[in-house]
């Protein structure tokens, strides 16, 4: 059984620019990856503009994943 990712990256992440996507490309197991824009106001490393909103993202992914495992 693989085990369920999600990959999360800022479009202006200067920290580590591209690297989520890189290993999402890489990875083999159910994936998913979501990139915060300025728009959303969470483009930043980390998504310290916005946080509320990211863990809403990875809140609703963990919904997906947890409706499937029941």
């Amino acid at each position: 059984m693989l085990c369920p990712t999600l990959l999360l990256a800022g479009e202006k992440d200067r920290s580590f620019a591209g690297q989520a996507q890189k290993l999402y490309d890489l990875l083999k197991c159910p994936k998913k990856y979501i990139l915060f824009i300025t728009e959303e106001g969470a483009e930043d490393h980390c998504h310290v503009t916005a946080l509320f909103f990211a863990n809403q993202r990875i809140c609703d992914w963990l919904d997906e994943i947890l409706a499937v495992r029941s």
